[in-house]
């Protein structure tokens, strides 16, 4: 436009011609490199996705060179510009890349715009995420400082001390580990299926204690398959402490409770026989904001299926090369002898 202000001042009708020019220049340029990009953007999204780009490229360049050429026709077919010669292929070559210029800056505008947008939603994910975990593990220690479940506690502690000091210490050893596991469970967003395995373990030690004969968990065998996979924290003691809470453990009624890993589905499943407590606070609240993480990761939500006679839940894993803890990642305090738990 600034070429035409200069070279051809007396043309009739120059700004009327120089808008009608730049709106048609949005409509058959930058509206259409827009809608390229945009719809790529959708179907392969933004972070290093190449096939992306290359379909950018091989859709956008030959449409540069098209739209300029087009554009030379009919200023040189309808005499636009007072111009009565057809143009020789320079003046296309050099109109091209006027235009491909036009492209490649849409592009750097948009690459700038969808780079923005992705990092600010990964901060609000990552923000929410950490909210969540912080809600999970309040809720669960909520639970476990409740005066009922202390003095429990502390009751089974005090009968061991005097029958067997080993299992009290033991038993102590237990309960330390799992209350360092819920301060620090806010820390990580992914955690190896065997720390939570462990984590659980111990969780079931406390009650294993008090309902010796009336509450059972068999755990997953397949541990070095398991070593592959993740799992958000405080997944699996979720499902074991709401089994626990919502359904009659005694010696007449036992609980049983079971996690099998299914490496089809690459997921564990937590099934246990049903048989709920007549007034409980079933509020949902725990499986409710389990989901919520999962959708975070972007994984997929944990299914729920229950019948007469089972609760079943089935968890999906996640491969440790699939998605990467966005916490730093801390050193959780080792704990002796948790593989040689005897039920």
């Amino acid at each position: 436009m600034v070429e035409l202000l200069v070279s051809i001042p007396d043309t009739p009708h120059l700004v009327a011609k120089t808008i009608f020019t730049t709106l048609l220049f949005v409509l058959t340029q930058w509206e259409p490199t827009r809608w390229v990009l945009m719809r790529t953007y959708r179907k392969w999204g933004y972070v290093n996705n190449i096939k992306r780009k290359c379909v950018n490229a091989a859709i956008l360049i030959p449409f540069a060179f098209f739209v300029e050429a087009g554009r030379i026709q009919v200023d040189t077919l309808t005499d636009f510009w007072t111009s009565n010669k057809l143009p020789d292929w320079s003046i296309y070559l050099i109109n091209f890349r006027v235009s491909l210029i036009f492209v490649f800056l849409q592009v750097v505008f948009y690459e700038c715009f969808f780079a923005a947008y992705e990092r600010g939603r990964t901060e609000r994910q990552a923000e929410q995420l950490k909210r969540l975990n912080l809600q999970m593990q309040y809720d669960s220690l909520k639970v476990q400082i409740q005066p009922h479940f202390l003095f429990n506690t502390l009751n089974t502690l005090i009968a061991l001390i005097p029958q067997d000091r080993n299992r009290a210490v033991r038993f102590t050893e237990e309960l330390a580990f799992v209350y360092r596991y819920f301060l620090n469970a806010n820390e990580k967003t992914v955690v190896p299926v065997q720390e939570e395995i462990d984590f659980t373990i111990a969780y079931y030690y406390l009650f294993k204690t008090r309902y010796p004969e009336g509450l059972s968990i068999h755990f997953p065998e397949e541990l070095d398959a398991l070593e592959n996979y993740c799992i958000p924290p405080l997944s699996l003691q979720l499902l074991v402490e709401n089994a626990i809470k919502h359904n009659i453990v005694s010696t007449n009624r036992p609980l049983k409770i079971t996690m099998e890993f299914d490496a089809k589905r690459e997921s564990i499943v937590v099934r246990n026989n049903l048989q709920r407590k007549k007034r409980t606070n079933q509020s949902g609240k725990g499986l409710i904001h389990l989901k919520k993480k999962f959708i975070l990761l972007q994984l997929p939500v944990p299914s729920v299926v229950e019948d007469a006679e089972y609760y079943t839940v089935t968890v999906p894993l996640v491969r440790n090369n699939v998605i990467l803890d966005v916490s730093d990642h801390i050193n959780w305090l080792p704990r002796a002898g948790v593989q040689n738990l005897v039920s």
